[in-house]
């Protein structure tokens, strides 16, 4: 049911109070994202025009969601796949100019699906990216990656189950790094979420979602001190806005009413207006209605934005993260 609501875009077969709030909160937030050719942009939340930085990669695939902000220093990371080398590198790309200004070769290995099981995320406190992907041995591995010397540390092994699409976020002020995988107990196989120890590497917590309460995306919200996400109760049938608490408890804060399918898992928060953007379609259409940037009051779970973002989900952008700088 999972893999049903997510729509996958795969690089390699794309080859072949609420109104003010919602007018004062797009109109501050800044998107960037990375388009279908790996290319840098901004997309206005008012909107959802798209505009190009600088040029884009064309070696370079990506899957979508696998990608994080640095705001203090204005760097764009993102987990590339070269098709000329098979190399698996974290790139950053600077926000003014579009420019490449990082590369670090990680110790992942390609899988049939570019991305799959893969996740990024940034450390505001200092700078260091956390990148996870499959190793030769078929354990997942969290990284602690230096962007500026290249160091890796490893964090943590964790052997679950490729998920696509699958969320992700990081609590620096409890220091964990959440993730959400597969797991297989005896043929009985489960989507969880885990939060593991960004310094130790111990395993914190284990998630287990219901019916009512499956959270797709993630995203950390530092006035709350939890992580918000876009969710589905399979009961209702019904989209919702999920909180996952510091402790690992899943709460539902309002349905988002109007949308259902949504595109990979791609998510961002305006942390200074509390407000998260989704790429929604719809309900009530078919599959070539466009999808929307939906903007959600992470309070309530009410809709204050929704312009059409493209016609053709494989062109909207692949990825989305919010600065305030």
């Amino acid at each position: 049911f999972f893999f049903f609501l997510k729509l996958g875009r795969s690089p390699l077969n794309m080859r072949c109070y609420v109104a003010l709030i919602a007018l004062f909160s797009v109109a501050s937030a800044t998107l960037y994202g990375l388009d279908a050719q790996v290319g840098l942009v901004t997309v206005d939340p008012s909107t959802g025009k798209s505009t190009d930085i600088g040029i884009p990669l064309p070696a370079e695939a990506q899957a979508q969601n696998v990608a994080t902000l640095d705001a203090a220093k204005g760097i764009y990371y993102f987990i590339g796949f070269n098709e000329t080398n098979n190399a698996i590198s974290l790139i950053g790309l600077n926000v003014k100019s579009g420019k490449e200004e990082v590369r670090v070769v990680l110790p992942f290995v390609p899988t049939g699906f570019v991305g799959i099981g893969q996740a990024l995320d940034i450390d505001p406190t200092n700078g260091d990216v956390f990148a996870v992907g499959l190793q030769a041995d078929a354990q997942h591995h969290i990284y602690r990656v230096n962007p500026s010397t290249g160091a890796l540390k490893d964090v943590a092994v964790c052997g679950y189950i490729n998920v696509l699409g699958a969320a992700h976020a990081y609590d620096y002020n409890d220091n964990t790094f959440w993730l959400q995988y597969g797991l297989n107990q005896s043929g009985d196989v489960s989507i969880e979420i885990f939060g593991f120890d960004s310094h130790t590497g111990a395993l914190k917590h284990r998630v287990a979602q219901s019916t009512t309460k499956i959270l797709e995306t993630m995203s950390y919200d530092p006035a709350s001190k939890s992580v918000v996400g876009l969710g589905y109760n399979t009961v209702a049938k019904t989209r919702t806005l999920i909180r996952l608490s510091p402790e690992g408890k899943l709460t539902t804060i309002g349905d988002i009413k109007g949308y259902f399918i949504e595109s990979g898992g791609i998510a961002a928060l305006d942390t200074k207006q509390g407000v998260a953007y989704f790429e929604l379609q719809p309900t009530t259409t078919n599959s070539s209605t466009p999808f929307n940037l939906v903007g959600v009051d992470i309070g309530s779970g009410a809709v204050v934005s929704s312009p059409i973002l493209c016609d053709n989900p494989a062109l909207c952008p692949w990825s989305l993260e919010y600065s305030d700088a």
